[in-house]
Parts: C-alpha cells; sequence; structure tokens
C-alpha cells in the first residue's frame, strides 16, 4: 500500500517547507497548527513561495496540482 496522505504539525518555517514539497509531490497534505491564523500563514508562504517558482521559471503553472487543493482554513487544512 502506497502513501498518500502526508500530515505535519507547525505550519511555520519547516512545517509549510515540508507541506510544500509534499503537495508538489502529488501526496494530498494535511496541515495542522494551534490557530486558525498561524495555519493561513503557513498556507500563504507555501503559496508565495510556489507563486515564485513558477515566475522564476522553476515550474509550470500546469504542473501544481496543489492549487486545487487549497481549502479554507480552520485550525488545519488539506492541500
Amino acid at each position: 500500500m502506497a502513501m498518500q496522505t502526508v500530515g505535519i504539525v507547525g505550519a511555520r518555517t519547516m512545517g509549510n517547507g515540508i507541506a510544500q514539497a509534499c503537495a508538489v509531490a502529488g501526496f494530498d497534505v494535511v496541515l495542522l497548527d494551534i490557530s486558525a491564523a498561524a495555519t493561513q500563514k503557513g498556507l500563504a508562504r507555501v503559496s508565495s513561495t510556489l507563486d515564485r517558482l513558477v515566475s522564476g521559471g522553476k515550474a509550470s503553472e500546469a504542473e501544481p496540482a496543489w492549487t486545487a487543493r487549497y481549502p479554507s482554513c480552520n485550525t488545519h487544512c488539506r492541500l
């Protein structure tokens, strides 16, 4: 059985970086932090970083399936 979902506790510097790498690799990601604000900030960082990769030519806009997986968040998010 292949792993399909990755759970990450902490949406700050390391957590959002790990979430980004896993989402780009095609995993479903559950991102959890102590507050909705912290989770939203982590998601904003992931989005900003991925946008820079696209604008810098290091990723294509069609490449990341993560864009369709952004939900509204409370204290945890599924990417």
